[in-house]
């Protein structure tokens, strides 16, 4: 049976983070009163830790890394290894987290095209992406969306996401 470590801060730590959306950093996050509506995410997330159809999937997690994105790929890679990628967005890097700069994006290329196994890469289209993962060697999927908050600004209400795959 593993340990446990310091359940309380990780608990406060899960609360909060399960409260916040759209890349909000803990810093950043703000309480949203939801006025008994809908359930908190906090709560959707109890539920699901209570289900058994969720309960069994976690009670078969044997290992968690927090690894970079290559010791993680370094250590895991494999013909079998499926990686999925969403890194910060493109020039909102600070956004996010200062570990992951500017440059981190080309490197994250590099890595992903000497891989064995498979990737899915999420971005929204900026003009290097094409150059780093051509459409006549990588397969794009594009998805229009609504942006969160857009009503409040014109012209902002529909983003295109991209996902960029190795099969």
């Amino acid at each position: 049976m593993p340990r446990l470590g310091d359940v309380e801060t990780a608990s406060k730590y899960m609360y909060i983070e399960t409260q916040t959306f759209s890349g909000l950093t803990i810093e950043k996050a703000k309480f949203v009163d939801l006025k008994g509506i809908y359930k908190s995410k906090y709560e959707q997330f109890i539920d699901k830790l209570e289900n058994p159809k969720y309960t069994n999937k976690i009670d078969n997690i044997t290992n968690i890394d927090n690894l970079s994105y290559a010791d993680c790929i370094k250590k895991y890679d494999s013909k079998y290894t499926f990686f999925y990628c969403d890194p910060p967005y493109f020039n909102m890097e600070d956004y996010y987290t200062k570990e992951f700069g500017h440059d981190e994006h080309l490197k994250l290329s590099e890595t992903l095209k000497s891989i064995k196994g498979k990737f899915a890469l999420s971005y929204y289209d900026f003009p290097l992406l094409s150059k780093w993962f051509p459409k006549s060697k990588y397969n794009w999927q594009e998805k229009a969306f609504n942006r969160q908050n857009s009503s409040k600004k014109v012209g902002t209400a529909k983003g295109k996401e991209i996902l960029i795959l190795n099969y």
